[in-house]
């Protein structure tokens, strides 16, 4: 998934740079789901659980450093990683930035008769302090 940040947006961030801390750690959501064995009768499919982490009080989530996707799947799978962000908290007046990150795997397996699969989604994103 590619993120994209209007100029406007892009500028202010840089501006609340020097209010914001150090990285404080790099998180690593990750989302796995298995499908089952192919039949032949049509195609298997699975949907993980949503996998969610949320930043303590006083902390957010750097959108733009958010980076990843699937990082296993068997071939012939198709599979997809969703990712959501919620909890909007304020930066600096005009600013906000999420406190909570949600992700999720989806594959299907439509060959390899008698064989399952799987999707693996991991990313990495930062998390900031907000100044106090």
């Amino acid at each position: 998934m590619m993120l994209k940040v209007s100029g406007i947006f892009a500028a202010a961030l840089l501006l609340a740079q020097p209010a914001l801390s150090q990285v404080v750690t790099q998180q690593k959501p990750s989302a796995y789901c298995e499908t089952p064995p192919y039949t032949g009768q049509g195609g298997k499919n699975c949907h993980s659980v949503w996998q969610e982490i949320t930043a303590p009080p006083g902390y957010i989530f750097e959108k733009d450093s958010l980076k990843g996707g699937i990082t296993s799947i068997i071939p012939g799978e198709h599979g997809e990683c969703t990712t959501e962000w919620q909890d909007e908290r304020k930066v600096i007046p005009g600013l906000t930035q999420p406190g909570r990150i949600r992700l999720k795997a989806y594959g299907e397996r439509n060959s390899g008769f008698g064989t399952g699969g799987h999707t693996k989604c991991e990313y990495t994103v930062n998390m900031l302090k907000l100044p106090s």
